[in-house]
């Protein structure tokens, strides 16, 4: 706008943010995903979040895609993600990966500023370096992100190793299992290859995930994962098996604290504010 007017002008409450943590400072984060359809179960979320976030020093938000419904209408980006959790965003970091309900539309790229190509993307946060993936491109050896994501988790110096994406391998759904069948192909064994010069460590220690619409956790092979899709879409069945020790049907979302000795992720209930577990997950 040209001269523009008071009324023409714009003005926010002000807010504060809190910058990356180095090496050796401990720090935690919020990880949610699949908040899209359903937006007075997704406030529900975002409200125990924020309660979450004044008890605790949160650093940023995650979320493991399908954040919208459809990628391209403006509308689903206000209503199903932006309004519901814009007082997180006031004051945390987003770190999102796409869905297959984004459809990798050109509105992703509009909205998100994200390090790389922002489609796939790495991060360093005090002891831990994460690597967000696409799993709705090529992600074949020999493909660009295949490649690139090679690359860079082997070079990695960080003590925890932490990929994060939409599709699991290893599914919690009956009618989905085993699982994401490219994802276990191309990048599964990335994931648990063993660590250059430390033969007893996996290359990747946890793998966070969506697209189920629940919560559910399993190690296999040394790597361990967590799926966290219950940010607001309808739930789906839960069925543990030989990948998943736990699967749970709940909307949910997940406390993550990461220190040089531990990680440790509990996830809460939204409709009692309650541990989905006895007791937190933690990886040492």
């Amino acid at each position: 706008i040209e001269n523009p007017t008071e009324e023409d002008q714009i003005t926010s409450e002000c807010y504060s943010f809190t910058t990356s943590a180095p090496r050796g400072t401990p720090f935690s984060f919020i990880l949610y995903g699949d908040n899209r359809t359903n937006i007075d179960r997704h406030e529900g979320v975002v409200r125990l979040m924020r309660e979450t976030a004044e008890t605790q020093p949160i650093r940023f938000i995650m979320n493991t895609g399908d954040l919208v419904t459809r990628g391209s209408p403006w509308d689903e980006w206000q209503d199903e993600f932006f309004e519901p959790v814009l007082p997180l965003l006031a004051e945390h970091p987003l770190y999102p990966v796409l869905g297959n309900h984004e459809g990798n539309h050109e509105t992703w790229y509009e909205y998100m500023s994200l390090p790389n190509n922002e489609s796939w993307y790495t991060f360093s946060y005090g002891d831990a370096d994460f690597f967000g993936l696409n799993t709705s491109a090529d992600m074949s050896p020999g493909s660009t992100q295949y490649e690139w994501f090679n690359q860079a988790v082997a070079n990695s110096s960080a003590t925890w190793r932490i990929a994060f994406f939409h599709h699991p391998p290893y599914s919690c759904v009956p009618s989905r299992k085993p699982g994401n069948r490219a994802v276990r192909e191309n990048l599964v064994p990335i994931f648990r290859r063993p660590r250059a010069g430390e033969p007893d460590r996996v290359e990747v220690n946890l793998v966070l995930l969506g697209h189920d619409h629940l919560y559910g956790r399993g190690e296999v092979d040394g790597v361990h994962y967590v799926i966290s899709g219950g940010g607001g879409a309808s739930t789906y069945p839960a069925q543990p098996d030989q990948y998943n020790e736990v699967c749970v049907r709940t909307h949910h979302y997940c406390i993550v604290n990461v220190s040089d000795e531990a990680i440790v992720l509990e996830a809460i209930d939204l409709d009692d504010g309650e541990p989905v577990e006895p007791q937190p997950f933690e990886l040492r």
